[in-house]
């Protein structure tokens, strides 16, 4: 994934982010286990580096196949859903001391009186402050002694929002998934790719972001079939 902020002027540079971790063997899985293998040759060998990775690896994009019958799978997508102007709704403040905090209906009402209106097919990102955990799977993860996730999500009050009023192409979050962590039915999940929309997850630098006023690209690998895949951009 990458975004660049939009600007006025056509000729005038604009900062590019680069919003995706890199894979490697320590990074944090939804699931315990390990999520990427790096098995590399010897110098001289011959035969092909093995990556071996579960499809929701690091910075990933979930596609509507995964709950939706008939949904677009990862190499569907059509190409112009994957470009799309983000919108940052920041909760990393209020998640430092509540990791079962949400985004809720009043923090995008929030966001809409400082910014304007969400515009149609925007990804809404959820910053929770969770990309700064990165580097320690153990704090990423928050599970507590029953194994339960503790990290933000979005309400479903809020992404019903989104959907119905709003239009929008999808969410994004730094954290493991669009639903709190704690969540066992994951109902933001549904909800968005249900309507054939896209969630992204997992994303990284989102402190770099503005508000609003950033062009988003996506580029999930195309895999066929793929209900998940990473994306970099």
């Amino acid at each position: 994934l990458g975004s660049a902020e939009l600007t006025r002027s056509s000729s005038a540079r604009s900062p590019i982010v680069d919003l995706t971790h890199p894979l490697n063997e320590r990074i944090p899985g939804l699931f315990p286990g390990e999520p990427f293998r790096n098995e590399p040759r010897p110098p001289g060998d011959p035969s092909p580096v093995r990556y071996t990775l579960v499809a929701q690896a690091g910075t990933h994009v979930d596609a509507p196949a995964q709950v939706l019958r008939g949904g677009a799978s990862v190499e569907k997508i059509p190409p112009q859903n994957l470009l799309a102007q983000a919108v940052v709704v920041d909760i990393s403040r209020r998640a430092e001391t509540d990791p079962d905090t949400t985004g809720s209906l009043e923090d995008l009402r929030a966001w809409e009186r400082r910014n304007g209106r969400i515009p149609k097919a925007a990804l809404v990102i959820l910053r929770t402050g969770w990309g700064k955990r990165w580097a320690d799977p153990v704090r990423y993860r928050n599970a507590d002694e029953k194994g339960v996730l503790h990290f933000p999500g979005f309400s479903v009050e809020a992404v019903q929002f989104l959907l119905k009023e709003r239009d929008i192409q999808g969410i994004g979050t730094d954290a493991l998934t669009g639903d709190p962590g704690a969540s066992t039915d994951q109902p933001v999940r549904a909800l968005v790719l249900g309507a054939g929309k896209i969630q992204v997850k997992s994303l990284a630098n989102l402190d770099k972001l503005p508000p609003k006023g950033v062009k988003l690209v996506i580029a999930p690998l195309a895999i066929e079939g793929g209900m998940s895949a990473p994306a970099r951009g």
